[in-house]
C-alpha cells in the first residue's frame, strides 16, 4: 500500500490512483539548516528521479523547490509559470502534470485556470521511505509569514528598539549560526534570521497562545 507522508491525507472521494510501488520520503527536520534539503535532493537524483521523463523531472524539481525547499508541502503556481521556468511548452506541461499526478508524487488541492494558480500538494517520493517519521519544521521565512500583520508590525518595532547590547549579541548569534552551517547568507537571509531570533527571545510568551506550534 502506498504511504503518504504529506501533512494531509488524500480525501477518499477525490483520491487519485497512484503508481504501484511509489514510496515517500520523510521531511527534513530543521528550521535553520538547509543542508537536509540538499541531502533530500541528492536522494531524489540518485534514487528514482531518473525513472521520470526529462520534462517531468523539471516540473517536479521546480515544484519541489517551491514547496519542500521553503519548508512546506504545497505550492500555488500557474502552468504559464511552470512553462516559463522549465522551458517546456504548454502541452508538455499539461501532459507532465498529468503523469506526475498518476505517479502519485503531486496532488491537486485547488484547481486554477488562466492566471489563477493551481494549488498542489508535493510528496517526497521516488525512493524507499525511512523508518520512523520526523516532524517538518518550517523555514525561518515560513515562520515569519505565519504571523499576522499586527504581529509582524510589532516584531519590526521590537527589532528597531532593541538595546545596543542586545542587538549586537543577536547579530553575533545569527552570524555564528550561519558560519557553523558553512553558509554565506544574503542580506535578506540575515534580516529574516535576525527577526526570527528577536521573535524567539522577545515575543515568545505573547504569541504562543495564537501560534502554539511556532517553535515546536
Amino acid at each position: 500500500m502506498t504511504q503518504y507522508l504529506g501533512s494531509r491525507e488524500p480525501d477518499e472521494e477525490g483520491k487519485e490512483e497512484v503508481a504501484e510501488g511509489v514510496q515517500f520520503l520523510d521531511e527534513p527536520p530543521s528550521v535553520w539548516d538547509p543542508l537536509p534539503y540538499f541531502v533530500l535532493l541528492h536522494h531524489l537524483i540518485d534514487g528514482g528521479l531518473g525513472e521520470l521523463r526529462s520534462g517531468d523531472q523539471l516540473l517536479y524539481l521546480k515544484m519541489f523547490r517551491e514547496s519542500v525547499g521553503r519548508g512546506r508541502d504545497t505550492v500555488s503556481i500557474t502552468m504559464k509559470e511552470l512553462g516559463r521556468t522549465t522551458g517546456l511548452g504548454k502541452r508538455a506541461v499539461e501532459e507532465g502534470l498529468a503523469r506526475l499526478r498518476h505517479q502519485g508524487v503531486i496532488r491537486v488541492l485547488a484547481k486554477g485556470h488562466g492566471h489563477i494558480a493551481t494549488e498542489y500538494q508535493i510528496f517526497r517520493a521516488l525512493f524507499p521511505a525511512p523508518s520512523g517519521k520526523k516532524i517538518l519544521k518550517p523555514s525561518v521565512e515560513t515562520v515569519l509569514l505565519q504571523l499576522s500583520a499586527k504581529e509582524q508590525s510589532r516584531l519590526q518595532q521590537m527589532a528597531r528598539t532593541l538595546e545596543p547590547d542586545d542587538r549586537a549579541r543577536i547579530e553575533s548569534d545569527v552570524q555564528e549560526q550561519f558560519q557553523a552551517l558553512g553558509l554565506l547568507p544574503s542580506p535578506q537571509m540575515l534580516h529574516q534570521a535576525f527577526l526570527f531570533k528577536v521573535l524567539e527571545e522577545k515575543m515568545y510568551h505573547t504569541i504562543k497562545d495564537s501560534h502554539p506550534a511556532l517553535f515546536s
